[in-house]
């Protein structure tokens, strides 16, 4: 959610709730985070491998509303030794569950 959000709202958040290192892999460094979330933007997913968890890995693809604006997001957790092998697989998974999620939340908005 964090990489949808404007650099001043995205500033502010990180101000308000810092970057606690949760494992050895978390990313600290502000400008590294941000290089990630613009990249996030760009392919339309969101990964981590052991940030948040040792031995997990996570995607993370947004879920729009009718306008267009990000509402939610799906994910996916998995054991990180397994997340190089699946990663296409899941990437692909996601943006359909993602696109689906959209398409049903539009089509309830009217």
């Amino acid at each position: 959610m964090l990489a949808t959000l404007t650099p001043g709202a995205r500033r502010s958040y990180l101000v308000t709730h810092g970057m606690p290192q949760l494992t050895p892999m978390t990313v600290t460094d502000r400008w590294e985070l941000e290089a990630d979330l613009d990249l996030a933007q760009v392919h339309g997913l969101v990964a981590e491998v052991e940030e948040f968890q040792l031995r997990s890995a996570s995607l993370a693809a947004p879920v729009r509303n009718g306008a267009g604006a990000v509402v939610g997001a799906i994910a996916v957790s998995v054991p990180a030794a397994e997340f190089e092998q699946r990663q296409t697989h899941l990437e692909h998974l996601l943006r359909q569950g993602a696109d689906r999620a959209s398409t049903l939340l539009a089509d309830s908005q009217g």
